[in-house]
């Protein structure tokens, strides 16, 4: 399973609001990207990780651009999706982070969509095995 998410999702970007932001002592940052509703209501969750070398750059480009990856920011990010059978865990792990703009986000997903894909791509590939 966790080799074909990482195929089909081996590049996405994603849209949503930082939480929970903690820096590792290896260096490694964790957070939660969220998806709220209308009603500010939590709509979806997903967990991400910005691996160390990964962060180095990361932080150039938001050094650059005067930001912070910190609580309640919206950010921007590619990565790819990473699974974790023995928790089941799916996590984002993050290659390039953009500052979120005002301006339309046409071609991007927030996770709830990421994760109604992944659901879909689950069932196929669960279909697949049964029959093959």
């Amino acid at each position: 399973m966790r080799e074909f998410l990482g195929e089909a999702f081996s590049s996405v970007w994603v849209v949503g609001e930082a939480q929970r932001v903690r820096p590792s002592g290896r260096g490694h940052v964790y957070f939660e990207l969220i998806e709220k509703g209308d009603r500010d209501e939590i709509v979806g969750k997903l967990d991400a990780v910005i691996w160390k070398g990964d962060f180095l750059k990361v932080q150039r480009l938001l050094a650059a651009s005067e930001q912070k990856l910190v609580d309640g920011v919206q950010v921007r990010c590619r990565g790819s999706l990473d699974f974790y059978a023995p928790s089941g865990r799916l996590q984002l792990c993050v290659l390039h982070k953009c500052p979120w703009q005002r301006t339309s986000v046409g071609g991007l997903r927030t996770f709830g969509q990421v994760l109604l894909c992944r659901v879909n791509h689950v069932k196929r590939f669960a279909g697949s095995q049964v029959r093959g």
